[in-house]
């Protein structure tokens, strides 16, 4: 995947175009940050745009996420509290 924040995110809009499901797995850490203006995750910017393609329709989302994860990092529990909020389907499972 591309480094710089446009063409990742212009190639996450390519694959989902492709998709008629959505699956992301998220956990505590904030993971990889594109080169770009917003510093952003990937998991985070996979997630936006997979949210806008649903709205437009044609996209259902499916969030994993261990049951009881929480970060340490400010922006990553905030990701992880709105998941909640989002209107996708969240599956939490124990931690194996």
């Amino acid at each position: 995947m591309p480094q710089d924040e446009a063409e990742y995110v212009a190639a996450v809009e390519t694959f989902l175009t492709r998709c008629a499901l959505s699956i992301h797995l998220v956990g505590e850490k904030y993971g990889i940050v594109p080169d770009g203006p917003t510093d952003k995750s990937a998991s985070i910017l996979q997630n936006e745009l997979a949210v806008a393609r649903c709205h437009s329709g044609g996209l259902k989302r499916l969030i994993w996420l261990p049951q009881g994860t929480r970060s340490e990092h400010a922006p990553q529990q905030a990701f992880i509290e709105a998941l909640h909020q989002d209107g996708a389907q969240v599956v939490q499972t124990t931690r194996v």
